[in-house]
């Protein structure tokens, strides 16, 4: 017998088939009708940004924008990446970098290249916008789309670097994503320097300074990074330029996640919800490493998306030194158990199931939010995972395109870092400081918001 072959099924299991999928189709249907204005169709339309008159800031004009067919009514939109944009500053630094980079003090070091009265000020400039930006009152939470007020930018962000989205609207007959009016704009701190917080120790008495620098984990300090959280952003749904006086300095911006659609012949259309996702690929303790707060990388993630209203749905924690577990879990805030999962064994990128691209692909979905955390001190399986990640093929299957922001310390070969990072000054194995500048710049050409961890 078929599966819905009523002929020779009983009066009374025939109602009962009917009943299962009438409710089916409406859960489907008043699911989609509890998704927020900025992911349906025609129904949103979003305020003008700004008097028409003015202009966005010299060199970050909008893409131009493109005749796409308009939005069916009810019809479900999401926004995918569309191209990275380094600021003028981070194009500075890269002609810079290949001339201040010796393995050795002597010469024309990074340390000494960041003295220059320029980069003195745009070092303050950043950071200090980075440190405003997150040390905003903890209290505050983000738990759906646009929760903070609209304002203008702020001097300082003429520095950073921007991320382009742009919108698609899914078409439930060809089952299928399309070009649609709307685009977005999200800041991310500018690759500069010495690729860490250049008000950290590193540099010894040639380290630059800023008034009211809260100096709490030297040598660890994250002050130069922004969680996409705490990055500015702002966006449109129509097809004109966004204008630059309507920003959300914090928030969920359109492009955090989405829904996808998954079609099914008895019920049609539904959509799954997506998942916030962390996995932290050398996370020692949760409250650092043995117990040194400084270098707490859960704990920093917890503070910076959990505790900040992107609750985590997973939380898994990878680390190759024996830990001990009941220790392990004392570090754990009581939200996270049942959530957070130690797995005490190290990861391979052999062809095992330790393969930890296989295993990621395992535990992210295309819809979810993921951030990942690599910092395995250990470039034998370093390398060949972020390798993977700039070869794949995102819309085939690469696990690149699961990734929306990535925490990564690359160990290269120069002054003052191969000191604390056990490279010898001669080796010519482990690349240079212009190497992990193209190495941060194709990740964020490929839509991952990469950041370089301390």
């Amino acid at each position: 017998m078929s599966l819905l072959d009523f002929s020779r099924m009983p009066r009374r299991a025939i109602i009962l088939t009917y009943a299962i999928i009438l409710a089916l189709v409406f859960v489907g249907v008043y699911n989609f009708g509890q998704l927020p204005d900025i992911l349906r169709g025609s129904s949103f339309e979003a305020p003008p940004y700004g008097q028409k008159d003015t202009p966005p800031p010299p060199g970050h004009e909008p893409p131009p924008a493109h005749e796409s067919p308009k939005p069916a009514e009810g019809q479900y939109c999401k926004w995918v990446f569309d191209k990275y944009e380094s600021s003028a500053y981070e194009d500075e630094w890269f002609q810079e970098v290949p001339n201040v980079q010796p393995t050795t003090p002597d010469g024309t070091n990074i340390c000494k290249a960041q003295q220059a009265e320029k980069h003195v000020a745009a070092s303050r400039a950043i950071v200090g916008r980075a440190i405003n930006l997150t040390a905003i009152d903890p209290k505050i939470q983000w738990k759906t789309y646009d929760t903070m007020p609209t304002t203008t930018l702020d001097p300082a962000d003429q520095y950073m670097s921007r991320m382009y989205y742009r919108r698609v609207c899914y078409n439930e007959e060809k089952r299928e994503f399309y070009p649609a009016s709307g685009h977005g704009i999200q800041l991310i701190e500018p690759l500069f320097g010495m690729l860490r917080d250049p008000f950290d120790l590193w540099c010894g008495s040639d380290k630059l300074t800023i008034e009211n620098y809260p100096n709490t984990n030297p040598g660890q300090s994250k002050h130069h990074i922004l969680p996409q959280g705490f990055a500015p952003y702002t966006y449109t749904t129509k097809a004109a330029g966004v204008e630059s006086t309507e920003w959300r300095t914090h928030g969920i911006p359109p492009w955090h996640s989405f829904l996808r659609p998954v079609y099914n012949e008895q019920v049609g259309t539904t959509f799954s919800t997506p998942q916030n996702i962390h996995v932290d690929l050398g996370s020692s303790y949760f409250g650092g490493w043995t117990k040194a707060s400084s270098a707490a990388s859960g704990q920093w993630f917890y503070d910076n998306y959990h505790a900040r209203g992107q609750r985590f749905n997973r939380f898994v924690a990878v680390e190759v030194e024996t830990l001990d577990d009941t220790e392990a879990y004392e570090q754990v805030p009581a939200d996270l158990i049942g959530i957070y999962t130690l797995m005490n064994i190290g990861l391979t990128m052999g062809e095992d199931k330790l393969n930890a691209v296989e295993m990621i692909k395992r535990i992210v979905k295309p819809e979810d939010f993921f951030v990942l955390k690599l910092d395995i001190d250990s470039a034998p399986i370093e390398e060949p995972i972020l390798q993977n990640l700039l070869a794949d093929d995102p819309e085939n299957g690469g696990a690149s395109a699961l990734i929306d922001e990535l925490m990564y310390e690359h160990h290269v070969n120069f002054w003052p870092m191969n000191g604390p990072w056990r490279i010898a000054s001669t080796s010519k194995k482990d690349g240079d400081l212009l190497t992990s500048y193209n190495l941060f710049r194709d990740l964020r050409r490929k839509g991952i918001r990469a950041h370089s961890w301390p």
